[in-house]
């Protein structure tokens, strides 16, 4: 009974020492394609197109990803990231005359990331920031055409956010905890594509923008003999909001006790 054969391989590198840590890691995969003929499909017409006929496309991967984590200063630490991604298919779509039919795939994507975190004082804050970007491109084979149907995407995107959080005063009861935070986000998308001929084209873009605060004040507390009768109690107020782009704005607001 026919069936995929696959072939993958990986190797990694880890580095440790005192706060740095290194790591690299790379992978690549081939899965072979499984046709209709290996799978004994019983023919429907001549000629007989079922081995050129995939199930599973021929399917190639490889990846790359790689992290840097170390301080920067005392209170100041910090992490890279950087992935990269590729991916080649090839899809049997039947017989043109004597002509194999095929479908190509190839998909190329990039990552980077960066992470920092430290303190001020009795302050706690992080900040992050990613960026992606990925395209694609897709090959189809036609009929009776000899020119082939094209379908290409490329896809941008970028994030960033800020935390932070600490105390800002004190109460009888206890020190007043305070959280905030603010970032955004934006992607857009631009395709290209070709079919019997026609050109289409279109281009999307989204971006996002959020906040958010939140405050927890103690108002009584049994360790110090702050109305201890009633026993530990704090109050909290949050609010948050997006706005998005082409859109409009959502907030949202909460207290509780």
């Amino acid at each position: 009974e026919g069936g995929r054969q696959g072939l993958r391989a990986q190797t990694g590198i880890l580095r440790i020492r005192n706060d740095s840590r290194t790591s690299l890691d790379a992978q690549i995969q081939h899965q072979s394609g499984l046709t209709e003929a290996e799978r004994d499909i019983p023919l429907e017409s001549a000629p007989d197109a079922r081995g050129a006929r995939t199930l599973l496309a021929r399917t190639n991967t490889a990846s790359l990803n790689g992290t840097v984590s170390r301080p920067l200063t005392e209170k100041i630490a910090a992490t890279i990231n950087a992935r990269m991604d590729f991916s080649d298919t090839s899809a049997g779509l039947g017989l043109d005359a004597a002509r194999p039919l095929l479908r190509d795939g190839l998909t190329k994507a990039g990552h980077v990331g960066i992470t920092l975190a430290g303190g001020l004082g009795s302050w706690q804050w992080t900040a992050t920031s990613n960026g992606d970007v990925s395209r694609s491109t897709s090959l189809t084979d036609r009929t009776g055409r000899s020119a082939r149907d094209s379908a290409n995407s490329t896809t941008y995107g970028a994030d960033a956010d800020v935390l932070l959080n600490g105390s800002a005063f004190s109460l009888p009861a206890g020190k007043a905890s305070i959280s905030l935070g603010l970032g955004g986000e934006t992607q857009r998308i631009s395709s290209r594509s070709v079919r019997l001929g026609t050109p289409l084209a279109s281009n999307l873009a989204r971006s996002v923008g959020r906040g958010q605060a939140s405050v927890d004040l103690p108002i009584t507390s049994r360790s110090k003999a702050v109305l201890g009768g009633i026993g530990t109690l704090s109050l909290n107020a949050n609010a948050a909001f997006d706005a998005y782009s082409g859109f409009g704005t959502l907030a949202i607001w909460g207290y509780g006790a």
